[in-house]
């Protein structure tokens, strides 16, 4: 149970802090939402480059690596052909209002993924609850900073694309709940395999990195032309490199 709570909390002071930062940066003006995409784009590389391919490669060759990011690419380019076809009907639909429905299509994805992410994160907190309630406390604390950028890209992406704030908010949050469930078992059956672990997490950073070049950096671009955009996409890699070195 106390490992369950740890967990849970790290979801409420994580993501949801990142969704709040999202939605008050949003309220400030219309093209904030659009800076804060770019800014979201550079904190998702980061985490994929500095945090999720440095985890994979501790436990896993290289080879192994580029192959779970290849699974993942491949997966997300599969479902985004798909989409398209399925989508081909709605052409007449005007072009900015089918590149918000876009990104929202975009922030969804990032939801699944993070989530994704998210689950082998509980079960290492599950698997050290079982054998110190202190090291799941910390890791379940190394996930709540870990989670605040995560919570900003994921509600940024959500509010670009049109959706409500509450809902930006309640989703992003959501995407800890994989943390809730990875815990109880973690702490009933033990972490993932490591190539199992290697696999999974670098699937998950593939799909990040398609939905970065493919399609918040140029949807974000087609809706507000602006060299900021990618001043913040830079500044967001250092936000990034800065709250996982924390």
């Amino acid at each position: 149970m106390q490992a369950v709570l740890f967990s849970l909390l790290a979801t409420i002071l994580g993501t949801l802090l990142g969704s709040l930062i999202a939605v008050w940066a949003g309220n400030r003006s219309p093209k904030i939402i659009n800076y804060l995409l770019s800014l979201a784009a550079g904190v998702m590389l980061s985490l994929v480059f500095f945090d999720l391919v440095p985890e994979v490669l501790e436990i896993a060759s290289v080879p192994l690596t580029i192959l779970g990011i290849g699974i993942g690419i491949a997966v997300i380019l599969i479902f985004d052909t798909v989409s398209d076809k399925m989508a081909s009907g709605k052409d007449a639909e005007i072009p900015q209002a089918k590149v918000k429905n876009e990104i929202l299509r975009s922030g969804y994805i990032m939801l699944v993924a993070v989530g994704i992410h998210n689950l082998p994160a509980g079960l290492a907190i599950g698997a050290g609850a079982e054998h110190h309630i202190g090291f799941a406390a910390t890791m379940a604390l190394t996930l709540a900073l870990h989670n605040i950028p995560e919570g900003v890209a994921t509600a940024a992406l959500l509010l670009a694309g049109g959706a409500k704030k509450r809902n930006a908010v309640l989703l992003s949050t959501l995407t800890g709940v994989p943390t809730i469930l990875g815990a109880a078992i973690g702490y009933f059956v033990g972490n993932m395999s490591d190539v199992a672990m290697a696999l999974t997490t670098s699937a998950v950073a593939g799909i990040i990195l398609y939905m970065i070049f493919e399609e918040i950096l140029p949807k974000g671009a087609a809706i507000l032309k602006s060299r900021l955009t990618t001043v913040f996409t830079l500044l967001g890699i250092i936000i990034g490199i800065v709250a996982i070195s924390g």
